[in-house]
């Protein structure tokens, strides 16, 4: 007996999602930011200071690291404004340039982006290295962006160095500015949203057509991580209502790799589980079935 469409039916999942949907808003970690505390005097170039808020390790050290600039067109070599949303005044590293650091603490898993805003002063303008980066409590960089000024481009000229969606652990972290002498920053940024971990699930199958009695059907599974978080040891239990034996969903494979790419990993291959899945990525699963002629008999 051939089976009929409500049978071919049953044997199709349609897509669901699995998860938990949530919507964070970001929380800024950095205190002081666009360096407002201590207010500088007006026309303040070499108000000589320490800053609120950050550590401040120049090379070599000296007494008052900070020299806080308020934008003022008698300062030729110095930028005349700040970046948008910048405040009243910038920053200016002493000596031969160095690190500025604030510790934060992050209660759950989450992701986070971090930004500053960079300048020149003085000349030559030709300076690289400038750099922003997030350390775990073990030293190590979690992740860094960087910057560089050429010769061609003029003195007031504002660079922002972004660095997005880096996924966190709970714990504490270390936000760094790296500087040089003849360089200025402002509007440091350091957003965290907390974790939503969310997968996407569609099933789909070879045939388009009713089946026959010891027919095969390939069933392929996509998952794909719509939360802002890696999920790991993913895997898929078809509840098939077949009479024959189940579909075993094995022999993933990443179909998709978004930025930052390389988040996604998996240690052993065909083992019908993913270890690592990033945000935004995709793997595929597939599973075979033998249809029964239980199957045509109940179930048409």
């Amino acid at each position: 007996m051939k089976p009929s469409s409500k049978f071919w039916f049953f044997l199709v999942l349609i897509s669901f999602v699995f998860g938990v949907c949530s919507f964070a808003l970001a929380t800024e970690y950095l205190a002081n930011r666009s360096f407002e505390t201590p207010i500088a005097p007006n026309n303040g170039n070499n108000f000589y200071t320490t800053i609120t808020g950050w550590t401040v390790q120049p090379s070599p050290f000296i007494a008052n690291p900070v020299n806080i600039v308020v934008p003022t067109a008698s300062y030729a070599n110095n930028p005349q404004s700040t970046p948008t949303g910048g405040g009243r005044q910038y920053y200016d590293m002493n000596a031969t340039g160095g690190t500025m650091a604030q510790t934060v603490t992050f209660p759950t898993g989450g992701v986070v982006s971090m930004s500053v805003w960079f300048s020149v002063r003085d000349f030559p303008q030709n300076l690289s290295g400038m750099s922003v980066r997030l350390k775990n409590s073990s030293g190590t960089i979690v992740s860094s962006g960087t910057t560089q000024f050429f010769v061609a481009e003029p003195i007031g000229l504002w660079k922002q160095v972004v660095v997005n969606t880096i996924s966190v652990s709970a714990g504490t972290y270390t936000f760094e500015i790296v500087m040089d002498n003849y360089n200025n920053i402002d509007l440091a940024s350091l957003d965290f949203v907390a974790g939503a971990p969310n997968l996407q699930i569609l099933k789909a199958s070879n045939k388009t057509a009713p089946v026959v009695a010891g027919e095969t059907i390939i069933y392929t599974y996509t998952v794909k991580n719509i939360g802002n978080v890696a999920v790991t040891v993913v895997k898929i239990t078809d509840t098939h209502n077949g009479y024959g034996a189940k579909p075993v969903p094995t022999g993933e494979v990443l179909t998709t790799d978004v930025a930052p790419t390389g988040d996604s990993s998996d240690v052993t291959a065909s083992s019908g589980i993913w270890d690592v899945l990033g945000a935004g990525d995709t793997v595929r699963f597939t599973a075979s079935y033998i249809v029964t002629q239980q199957d045509i008999d109940l179930l048409q």
